[in-house]
């Protein structure tokens, strides 16, 4: 499931429906968190995409 939010969430912040992808990738960092080390390059990367998320999400406000 995990996977798939964050999937949900880069497609949607590529239609610049921010709000919506980072409700899927919060969703996605708390499933991957869930599974510890096993996952550390998952929430990296779904840390990141928040990030990017953030940013459009500033620049669409500006």
């Amino acid at each position: 499931a995990a996977l798939s939010r964050y999937n949900v969430a880069i497609a949607l912040s590529r239609f610049r429906r921010f709000a919506d992808a980072r409700d899927f990738a919060q969703a996605a960092l708390r499933d991957f968190k869930k599974f510890g080390a096993a996952a550390a390059n998952e929430v990296e990367d779904t840390e990141r995409l928040l990030a990017e998320i953030d940013q459009g999400i500033q620049e669409q406000g500006s």
